[in-house]
């Protein structure tokens, strides 16, 4: 019951967030008690770090379980991958501002600490997962980009060339080297070249 709870306390809390959304308000959209919210987590901080390990399960679950299915070789899953956040950005972002929102008030910062931690640990090994790729280095460039695309979407910056983005990640993660267009152009100096020289 406790994790179905929290399943359900991830909309109110993106959609108000954690400062203005009530524990009676989310026992009545939850359809308990505030007795029987309170009977499972001791306060809204407790429930709030048990909606971050849930909604965090889903999404591993969801997004893994589409790139899996849909692409058999791991470096075609890339630019799924970074479309799949794209295609997310409305959720992943009302998440993240509630995250931000939630760390400033944050009493219990170590606890807080390793709710993120669990999180990240969860999404890294979704992402060894899907990618098939043990270097944990290449795997926190992956996560970085995505929280990094995530950001630019809080900031209203629809700019990014998603495809570009990826086919620049998969030569990263995959060691593949790629020229950027304009290097390639008729004419152009080989600097690469010329710095090996």
């Amino acid at each position: 019951m406790r994790s179905d709870i929290a399943t359900q306390c991830v909309e109110p809390f993106a959609r108000e967030g954690y400062e203005r959304v009530s524990m009676r308000r989310i026992a009545e959209e939850v359809g308990v008690s505030t007795g029987t919210l309170y009977h499972y987590f001791p306060n809204k901080a407790a429930l709030f770090e048990e909606v971050v390990r849930v909604a965090s399960a889903q999404d591993v679950a969801e997004g893994t379980q589409l790139l899996l299915a849909g692409f058999p070789n791991p470096v075609d899953r890339v630019r799924p991958l970074l479309r799949y956040v794209a295609g997310q950005r409305d959720r992943m972002v009302a998440k993240y501002r509630v995250l931000l929102e939630f760390s400033a008030q944050v009493h219990d910062h170590e606890a807080w600490s390793q709710s993120l931690r669990r999180a990240r640990e969860s999404y890294l090994a979704a992402v060894k997962t899907v990618l098939e790729v043990e270097d944990d280095a290449r795997i926190e460039i992956v996560l970085l980009t995505i929280l990094g695309l995530v950001l630019r979407e809080m900031a209203g910056d629809e700019t990014t060339d998603i495809d570009a983005v990826a086919d620049q990640l998969r030569a990263l993660v995959y060691g593949e080297r790629q020229r950027p267009d304009f290097a390639q152009s008729a004419g152009a100096p080989d600097h690469a070249a010329q710095l090996r020289a």
